[in-house]
């Protein structure tokens, strides 16, 4: 391998792990505990398609990120985690050219010997353990609030009372924007139209002139 001194461990599915060949630093498992793994003090890195989950978790612990997203909002996740200075975004397609063991190898060593990754997923960590209120603790304390106070007409629009249905569920709004819709498509339509028409008539028109001069 290129990376002896570092070990490895890959999720993969039990067919694949038959088959596939040993190395003595790789550790193949079918099943791994991940936000136990990525809460080691050993852990240096984490490669991993990029979900949602996968990019909070990694964040919150502290580790960088080297993204390697397929669908969704996979690439979206690569795409924050590259910005924020925490992860490197790899092109799937990349893996599957002759350059591929060149690519994730150039990522793996930028994301080990780039100081610059550790330090910022260790800022990024930092900041969202020490966030005021935790998703949880404002849940809780939204639950409250409701469950105290029930309806709160302070909140209501001015005018609401006064709102007709049709307007009060913005139906006015939604009829215009398909007017204004079709209105478009329709002539989109007759202009489609019109070069289509011109065009043919225009070819028809030079075959008329050939003939004639034939």
């Amino acid at each position: 391998g290129r990376f002896p001194q570092i070990q490895f461990l890959w999720k993969l599915d039990s067919d694949t792990i038959k088959n596939l060949t040993k190395l003595p630093n790789v550790h193949t498992f079918e099943w791994l505990q991940q936000p136990a793994i990525l809460g080691h003090s050993n852990l240096r890195a984490f490669i991993s398609h990029c979900g949602q989950n996968s990019l909070t978790e990694s964040a919150r612990a502290g580790i960088p990120i080297i993204g390697i997203p397929l669908f969704g909002d996979q690439f979206y996740n690569a795409d924050v985690a590259q910005k924020l200075g925490i992860g490197i975004q790899i092109d799937v397609n990349d893996l599957s050219g002759p350059n591929a063991e060149q690519v994730l190898v150039e990522a793996i060593e930028r994301i080990l010997y780039q100081p610059k990754y550790q330090q910022n997923a260790k800022i990024i960590s930092k900041k969202l353990k020490l966030t005021p209120f935790s998703p949880t603790e404002r849940l809780v304390k939204w639950v409250e609030f409701a469950a105290e106070f029930g309806d709160l007409p302070e909140l209501n629009l001015p005018g609401e009372k006064e709102m007709n249905w049709f307007v009060y569920y913005s139906l006015d709004v939604i009829l215009f924007s398909i007017i204004v819709l079709v209105i478009l498509f329709w002539v989109t339509f007759k202009c489609f139209k019109w070069i289509l028409l011109s065009t043919i008539n225009w070819f028809r028109k030079i075959e008329l002139e050939e003939k004639k001069q034939k």
